[in-house]
């Protein structure tokens, strides 16, 4: 009797120590695939002193409304910072050569 009750605690015991360990690895696996798959969120600009805090480069077309925008803006204004800091103008060819290295 003493042997059958031996046998059933470490049958007991055994069966808890997998049932923790696969619980432990379920969860390890979980967050180390979400961590893998799920991207940061990515950073919003909110103002163009963003621009010109971090490492952004604006890229216009030349003569466009918007590169006219900026280049005409007042001298010490924030849009004319930007126009000479961070404003890259192409040509409309090498814009067509940039949209094909996309697809």
């Amino acid at each position: 009797m003493i042997l059958v009750a031996r046998r059933a605690s470490t049958k007991l015991l055994v069966m808890t120590t997998f049932a923790l360990t696969y619980v432990v690895f379920a969860f390890y696996t979980a967050v180390l695939t979400s961590e893998m798959t799920v991207l940061p969120p990515p950073f919003t600009i909110k103002s163009l002193e963003d621009v010109i805090d971090y490492d952004y480069q604006i890229m216009v077309h030349d003569g466009d409304f918007v590169y006219q925008h900026f280049a005409t803006s007042d001298a010490g204004s924030v849009e004319r910072r930007v126009f000479e800091q961070k404003i890259r103008y192409i040509q409309e060819r090498q814009f067509d050569e940039l949209e094909m290295r996309f697809y």
